[in-house]
């Protein structure tokens, strides 16, 4: 029954195929930029670069965390920066697929990669310590601007990766193809890079990715001792990440629906919480449902395999008892609430809504 699951997961043709989301996400780009080509030369050429050059570089520059951050706007029609602005880093873009070395443009120089056995790509390790180039200058001010917007505090500092770091993220990834093997290949697909930060022990969050910085996460090095929490924290990122790829090539939201006076939903896990913060937009909302309803598959697959995996990995933290339990009260509570403030969402995000709620309705006839 799991293992039907995790294939409808990983195989919708329209929300849950890798290849068929960057497949997709190429031909939109290449339309957008065959538009913004009009009087641009050096945007043709891109075009043309992207349109006939080899498929495998043409992924990996449409999946770099700055190239990808700098189409989102423009995609979604609110350009930030404006297209006029992001000229120098389509003219940068070009030069790296002209006589650059293959890979993510901002990932060159990244002298750590891991690689897991699992994802169809290597994944870097940011280095802070990278020679100064436009991409590594639109990477750390997109990284400050996110710290800085949503009030995480400056002492969480991306660190200089080391070998173990990289060790410990192939391990995880290991335990994780081990647990769900077509969901880890798929998920890490959307992953290029990993930001490795250090905080005080009483910061309270272990990872975190953002819509506004494209195929990363970020992981607290703490998490790297244990390869249960580096499983669990690629598999939940990758799938923000992923989700972050289909609202560019899906019409998932509905207009407005992230306005100051569109419905909010209040997590009741999160009701102690003052702010804004405390009450989710919709998008959010689905954002969380989504990674929710994957993440119970997770923990079903962890209780049912972990005393044959404790002997390589050793055995799931002591928060992982709850990780079940957790996932499916919270997959449930945002579907319900979802549902009854309209369901706020575009064509597609009312079909994908409807698909994950299917889902989470099997994985609950398989508890």
């Amino acid at each position: 029954m799991l293992h039907r699951i995790e294939a409808e997961l990983v195989g919708h043709p329209a929300f849950g195929d890798a290849q068929c989301v960057f497949d997709r996400l190429r031909a939109i780009v290449l339309l957008f930029l065959e538009g913004a080509s009009r009087n641009k030369p050096f945007i043709l050429a891109l075009h043309q670069e992207l349109r006939d050059g080899p498929h495998r570089q043409a992924a990996a520059v449409l999946a770099d965390p700055v190239v990808l951050s700098g189409l989102q706007g423009a995609l979604r029609r609110d350009a930030k920066p404006p297209l006029d602005e992001a000229e120098e880093l389509f003219a940068a873009t070009l030069r790296h697929l002209r006589d650059g070395p293959s890979g993510p443009p901002t990932a060159i120089g990244c002298l750590l990669q891991a690689r897991p056995r699992c994802a169809p790509h290597d994944i870097a390790l940011w280095d802070p310590a990278l020679p100064q180039s436009l991409f590594k200058r639109c990477f750390e001010s997109n990284y400050h601007e996110f710290i800085s917007n949503h009030h995480l505090p400056e002492r969480v500092r991306l660190q200089r990766p080391r070998p173990a770091f990289v060790e410990a993220v192939e391990r995880g990834s290991d335990l994780l193809a081990a647990l769900l093997p077509q969901l880890a290949a798929s998920a890490l697909a959307h992953l290029r890079l990993i930001g490795v930060f250090s905080a005080e022990d009483s910061y309270h969050t272990g990872h975190f990715s953002h819509l506004s910085i494209a195929s990363t996460m970020f992981l607290h090095r703490v998490y790297l001792r244990n390869p249960w929490l580096v499983a669990d924290a690629l598999l939940h990122e990758a799938l923000h990440c992923k989700l972050a790829n289909l609202t560019l090539i899906r019409d998932i939201w509905q207009e407005g629906s992230d306005a100051d006076d569109a419905p909010r939903i209040r997590p009741l896990w999160r009701r102690h919480q003052q702010g804004p913060e405390a009450a989710w937009p919709v998008a959010r909302a689905f954002v969380a449902f989504h990674v929710h309803v994957h993440m119970a598959l997770f923990f079903m697959r962890v209780e049912r395999l972990e005393a044959r995996l404790a002997g390589e990995f050793g055995a799931p933290p002591e928060s992982f008892r709850e990780g079940l339990r957790t996932a499916l009260y919270r997959a449930g509570y945002l579907r319900q609430a979802l549902d009854e403030i309209g369901q706020p969402f575009g064509p597609e995000g009312r079909l994908m809504f409807a698909w994950l709620s299917g889902m989470l309705q099997q994985l609950s006839d398989s508890t």
